[in-house]
């Protein structure tokens, strides 16, 4: 959608999305039963296209290793700056002894629901050996599964063997992953392991603010699985997939001018993707600067904080109004389950939208689902 939207068309959007300001000025009448607004509300959208989903382990630390060593043309092992920074997808080395019990292990902060793995490998083409890599997960830094082991043919000639692979998983629990070179006996000379990957379409457990990077202690009771995935949808699935305020015929609730929580409760009764979208708008972009400068915008599931990668920002403008939005996409919905989808945004001080003054203090959307289809 151009930047320049309408009249009609955002007064639709904003009856389908409205959250959180005054967006339809007082005085002026909606067209809510346009066919824009019934479209909205009814159209059949098909999941989206499968993606690998975001690779949850760049930049993180690795908080274990072994089997790496101080050759200029590797890499140096034992520097923090070389070793740290092979999650790192713009960079970052590690030299190491293939096949001599090498590994890392990566520490994601807290705890995914991963769908795929991925690494790079540059080895020492002179030996006929292959190299075996081995990927293993862990919930707790003490328990491991793993998840991938792959043989990777020699060169038939001298140099460098090269390999840059991203293997799909089972959807599995990990907050740590070790990334391998077993002690197979083949040895393959020197080489470098980088650009480690773990990709996840949602946080699957435990409060995605986890500050540690040392092992977890054991987890004594099991965690409940992850009932619904948020994706970052792109700026026409915005417009064209449903929105849950609508699905659910809620938006005529969003309407909090003080601060203070407002809770819906719904039943999906289908595994459709609906749109999760927050708005805020004002009557020119300079007053939307500063009324963005004062608030923040969390989305979160069960307490669980919707990671800022899932989150697309765009902004619309008409002759009335500039609109900032934020949305993500939910999909993947486990049948039997219930979950608290919250939207929440501060104001560190009373901001005016141009019509009327929105006082300082916290606001929030709470929808209680329960899944049943």
């Amino acid at each position: 959608m151009s930047p320049k939207t309408s009249t009609p068309l955002l007064y639709a959007l904003l009856v389908a999305l409205a959250i959180g300001c005054a967006a339809i000025p007082e005085g002026t009448s909606a067209p809510v039963s346009s066919p824009m607004a019934t479209d909205l509300i009814t159209r059949t959208v098909p999941p989206p296209t499968p993606v690998l989903a975001t690779n949850v382990a760049a930049g993180r630390p690795v908080i274990d290793r072994g089997g790496g060593i101080s050759y200029p043309a590797w890499g140096n092992a034992n520097d923090e700056a070389d070793f740290n920074t092979t999650t790192n997808p713009d960079g970052g080395r590690w030299g190491n002894q293939t096949n001599y019990g090498t590994f890392q292990v990566v520490d994601l902060g807290t705890t995914y629901l991963l769908h795929a793995v991925g690494y790079s490998l540059d080895w020492d083409g002179a030996y006929v050996n292959p190299l075996t890599f081995v990927v293993e997960v862990s919930t707790d830094g003490q328990t491991w599964k793993e998840v991938s082991r792959v043989v990777h043919p020699y060169s038939a000639t001298e140099g460098s063997n090269q390999v840059d692979v991203d293997i799909p998983l089972a959807a599995v629990e990990a907050r740590y992953v070790r990334y391998s070179e077993p002690d197979d006996g083949a040895w393959n000379g020197w080489g470098d392991i980088f650009h480690l990957r773990a990709f996840a379409l949602a946080v699957a457990r435990v409060s995605a603010t986890a500050p540690s990077v040392s092992p977890l202690p054991p987890t004594t009771s099991p965690i409940p699985l992850v009932p619904v995935m948020t994706v970052r949808p792109t700026e026409d699935e915005v417009w064209s997939v449903p929105s849950l305020w609508n699905y659910f015929d809620l938006a005529s609730g969003l309407s909090l001018t003080v601060p203070g929580t407002r809770e819906f409760t719904a039943v999906l009764d289908v595994n459709s993707p609906l749109t999760w979208p927050f708005f805020w708008c004002a009557t020119d972009p300079e007053r939307l600067a500063e009324n963005l400068s004062e608030m923040s915008v969390q989305f979160s599931i069960d307490g669980i904080v919707v990671p800022a990668e899932d989150i697309l920002e765009l902004e619309t403008e008409t002759d009335e109004w500039t609109c900032h939005y934020w949305a993500t996409l939910l999909t993947d919905w486990q049948n039997g389950s219930q979950t608290s989808l919250r939207v929440e945004y501060s104001l560190g001080q009373q901001v005016n939208d141009g019509q009327r003054d929105f006082p300082a203090g916290d606001y929030a959307y709470v929808v209680l689902v329960d899944l049943s289809y």
